[in-house]
């Protein structure tokens, strides 16, 4: 019995096969790249051509062409401003040729979370050196207090080893 598939699988189905069309289509162009600069035929890349030739249409699509001479008619494509509009129907499909996007706000976020890491990080390095200046008697006491140690024990192992210190 077939089940329907939910609605995030079919979003995950599409994303993956909209990835695969991407591949492809970077894929084929790069080795039509490579083609083109050994043969030394054109100096652009092409995924995707339609021509009208003699009297019929010429298909370029990923690196084969198909010549069509009889009209079906499928739809309408126009354009219009920055839109391609595909019509069929009483379906319509617009799709934009430029995408604008306004980063303003991201970049001005990012720059303020920038700013406050960098305050961040100089009250980091102003306490930081604070404790440590505080801690310096601490630590050369303690640096001293083991020399004295290591000494004591260097002394007391001395006649039980036999071994001396380099410099004695």
């Amino acid at each position: 019995m077939l089940v329907r598939l939910s609605v995030a699988d079919a979003k995950v189905i599409l994303r993956g096969l909209l990835v695969m069309l991407a591949v492809i289509i970077a894929g084929v162009s790069a080795a039509e790249y490579q083609m083109n600069n050994m043969t030394q035929q054109r100096n652009f890349v092409q995924a995707v051509n339609i021509r009208r030739e003699h009297g019929g249409y010429e298909v370029y699509l990923f690196g084969q062409v198909t010549n069509f001479s009889a009209l079906y008619p499928l739809g309408k494509i126009k354009t219009a401003g920055g839109d391609v509009i595909f019509e069929y129907n009483s379906t319509r499909l617009a799709l934009p040729t430029v995408v604008y996007l306004d980063l303003n706000k991201v970049v001005y976020w990012l720059k303020i979370w920038r700013n406050q890491f960098i305050d961040e990080a100089i009250k980091t390095k102003r306490d930081l050196e604070w404790y440590i200046a505080m801690l310096r008697p601490y630590l050369v006491l303690a640096g001293q207090l083991m020399r004295e140690w290591c000494e004591w024990l260097a002394g007391l192992f001395k006649p039980l080893s036999g071994f001396s210190l380099p410099g004695e």
